[in-house]
């Protein structure tokens, strides 16, 4: 292929285009022997013209003597100006070259975006010991394979007045973003607005607080928040597990709380000595309102099928699920998979803190609720590169099929979840951390325990 250039026109002899690159075009690189070049223009994307002949460069002067050539011959070709191709099939009017991505080394055609690709979560993690919220985008990408990652943002420092700040939950609404953070020592709530954005040192604009904080030993009242540890919001109602007070707290249109500090009456608080909570720390909700708690001390999981429906908030669960050791969090998938040819739909996580391990329980199989007292694990998750250890939480994200875990100092990521078979899962596919039982170290984590992935599922 023969290619002339003039006052920023390329004119393509041999696959017949005419490419307008405007008066500031320039070569920014050729090889002669790969017969490339690439053309950049300031205001424009970078774009690759390829041949297998070699390209021919003629210098202004060569141009000026054969302009009347060119010029006719740029006439001619005009009716393709905006349907040119490249030879490699990358179809488009200027400035689209087949979208293709970022400029490669040596004129190749950079990283072709494919509009079904992965979008990875962002993810909020709280880090109980080090006093902050790190936050990273994109949580999952092939970059985390490396270990050891800076968050993208922290919200960490005195205004933020975080004590051992341990569950978080993320609301976006069409005009906001608020972050929730439980404040397990100075047994608060504290809600972070423009969520999606903060960074730093930050005052939180609300502060939820016990209308009385019982005394050491005492039992507590309906309105305290006592060492609140996990928590879920559903519907504008915040559920959250108060671990020292033994109860449930359910607070109503939390949207409306006022800025500031304020003391909001609970809804209802499920509590007293026919519920048998002995440090309840995780909590969640299924789809049709059943109500989990992880009873940590006793080795349980409750579940209230219809808390709604009590008219005495000391009531037992209606489901107790024993045999654990000391389970923390829990998470629901609420999605719907096929498993061993049965249509499971929603799926409990409980991690395990004292057995280093993860248990599943599938929900509803083909249509019918499938848990009861003497429920076993459907799957049970352990590692042998023994980085499960004291894992917090666990959430898992559908889009990306990726399950996440907190276990101390780490983030350990997990590939292919719905795929992984009971036993042990082996070695994290992915990890942000120590890779140990060390110092934090660019991750700013320490003592992770709940986390948010900001995703639709």
């Amino acid at each position: 292929m023969t290619l002339w250039i003039f006052n920023g026109w390329a004119i393509c002899s041999q696959s017949m285009c005419l490419i307008c690159y405007g008066r500031h075009s320039r070569i920014d690189e050729q090889d002669d022997t790969n017969s490339h070049l690439v053309y950049q223009r300031l205001d424009m994307p970078s774009f690759v013209i390829r041949s297998e002949n070699k390209v021919k460069m003629i210098n202004s002067k060569e141009v000026f003597m054969k302009k009347s050539m060119i010029v006719l011959f740029a006439l001619v070709l005009a009716v393709s100006l905006f349907s040119c191709k490249s030879e490699d099939g990358g179809a488009g009017a200027p400035g689209f070259p087949g979208q293709q991505g970022e400029q490669g080394e040596q004129g190749e055609q950079g990283e072709q975006g494919d509009p079904g690709e992965t979008e990875y979560p962002r993810l909020y993690v709280a880090g109980a010991s080090s006093d902050n919220v790190c936050i990273f985008n994109e949580a999952g990408v092939a970059a985390w394979s490396h270990g050891d990652i800076y968050p993208d943002r922290e919200i960490i420092g005195p205004d933020t007045t975080f004590a051992y700040p341990t569950g978080l939950y993320f609301v976006k609404t069409e005009n906001s973003s608020s972050l929730y953070v439980s404040d397990a020592v100075n047994h608060q709530i504290l809600v972070f607005s423009n969520a999606d954005t903060i960074d730093g040192d930050i005052a939180p604009t609300k502060t939820i607080e016990s209308v009385t904080v019982p005394a050491e030993g005492t039992a507590p009242a309906c309105d305290s928040i006592y060492q609140p540890l996990g928590f879920v919001i559903d519907n504008d109602r915040l559920y959250l597990a108060n671990a020292s007070g033994d109860s449930i707290s359910i607070f109503q249109n939390i949207s409306s709380w006022s800025d500031g500090v304020s003391s909001p009456i609970p809804e209802a608080c499920i509590r007293g000595s026919n519920t048998q909570l002995n440090v309840a720390t995780g909590i969640a909700l299924d789809e049709d309102g059943r109500l989990y708690v992880a009873n940590h001390m006793a080795g349980e999981i409750k579940i209230w099928n219809d808390w709604t429906a009590l008219t005495d908030m000391n009531t037992a669960s209606n489901i107790t699920m024993s045999g654990l050791n000391m389970p923390y969090g829990l998470f629901i998938d609420k999605n719907t998979y096929e498993k061993g040819g049965d249509t499971v739909k929603g799926i409990l996580y409980v991690n395990d803190w004292a057995a280093n391990s993860i248990y599943v329980y599938y929900i509803n199989v083909n249509g019918t609720f499938n848990l009861s007292s003497a429920s076993s694990p459907d799957l049970t998750f352990t590692s042998s590169s023994g980085l499960l250890t004291n894992p917090g939480h666990v959430w898992v994200d559908a889009e990306s099929d990726m399950m996440y875990v907190t276990a101390f100092f780490n983030i350990l990521i997990w590939e292919q979840a719905s795929e992984l078979a009971s036993g042990d899962i082996g070695v994290p596919d992915r990890i942000i951390g120590d890779e140990g039982w060390g110092a934090p170290n660019n991750s700013q984590l320490n003592s992770a325990r709940f986390m948010y992935l900001e995703t639709e599922n």
